[in-house]
């Protein structure tokens, strides 16, 4: 069961302590600056953000957690099959600002490397990446495709202002995939990415569907497409607008070295594009 509870209007700063096989449920505030989190495989999410907030910052690691499934899963309202090593429901806030999430793996289920964050129509969830390093974060489902290396978002608005966001992968959207959402993106980097070469694949970095989304800054570097488009971004029926940023060397082994969109809406109107490939 849950080990560390932390109830609406409540708040908990962790600053020092090592956490081993256990689970945490948010309603409150969670505030995790110092100390680390991992090799934890709990029957559910390692971290259950369920309307509240987590904040990580400082030197906190979060590390080499996983997933393990279960038809009951922990804590109570958590759903079959929706949940990662980090899983935020409704309108929660996840914001990392500082810190490291590094060698964590959703290796059962398809969603969502480390972060999965399920908000509503009515209720979207936020993520705010502000700083800190996201880092070798994986899905490898032996019966299905990943879909989002390190983070997976559904009614969910994202900004991406800093931070480093590399070497995650999966089938699907290397690091990223979000959908019916926004995404605000002036800075950071996002770089060395991909899919899994064992298997086809799109978008080394990011997929985006029905996304509304403003890029004015940031890096998208080195990331690969293995199969079916784009190795940077992969944008579906969204609204895609881009002035500033750095694209440079990404790579598909299909069309779209660094973008392709479809069904939707693509402004360039400023930015740095150079050495993208796209081999077919």
């Amino acid at each position: 069961k849950t080990a560390v509870e932390v109830k609406s209007g409540g708040k908990l700063n962790l600053e020092g302590p090592n956490f081993t096989k256990t689970q945490f449920t948010v309603n409150g505030d969670l505030n995790f600056i110092d100390g680390s989190i991992h090799d934890s495989d709990p029957a559910g999410p390692v971290i259950f953000v369920d309307g509240g907030t987590f904040t990580m910052s400082g030197t906190a690691d979060f590390s080499k957690n996983t997933t393990t499934v279960s038809a009951t899963p922990t804590p109570q309202g958590v759903s079959r099959g929706k949940y990662a090593p980090i899983t935020a429901y409704g309108n929660s806030t996840i914001t990392i600002s500082g810190g490291s999430i590094t060698e964590n793996n959703n290796n059962r289920f398809t969603r969502g490397g480390v972060i999965e964050i399920w908000g509503t129509k009515d209720n979207h969830a936020t993520l705010n990446i502000q700083g800190g390093e996201i880092a070798n974060n994986k899905i490898e489902n032996p019966d299905s495709t990943g879909l989002g290396g390190a983070i997976f978002g559904v009614f969910t608005d994202a900004t991406i202002s800093d931070g480093n966001i590399h070497d995650n992968f999966t089938e699907y959207a290397g690091a990223i995939a979000l959908f019916s959402g926004s995404l605000t993106m002036s800075g950071g980097t996002i770089q060395n990415n991909h899919n899994n070469m064992k298997y086809s694949g799109e978008a080394g970095a990011m997929i985006l569907g029905s996304v509304k989304t403003e890029i004015s800054g940031g890096t998208f570097q080195g990331n690969t497409g293995s199969d079916d488009g784009s190795g940077a971004i992969k944008a579906a029926s969204s609204d895609l607008r881009i002035s500033g940023g750095t694209f440079s060397g990404n790579q598909s082994r299909d069309g779209g070295g660094a973008l392709m969109s479809y069904d939707g809406k693509l402004t360039i109107d400023g930015g740095d594009f150079r050495d993208n490939q796209a081999d077919g």
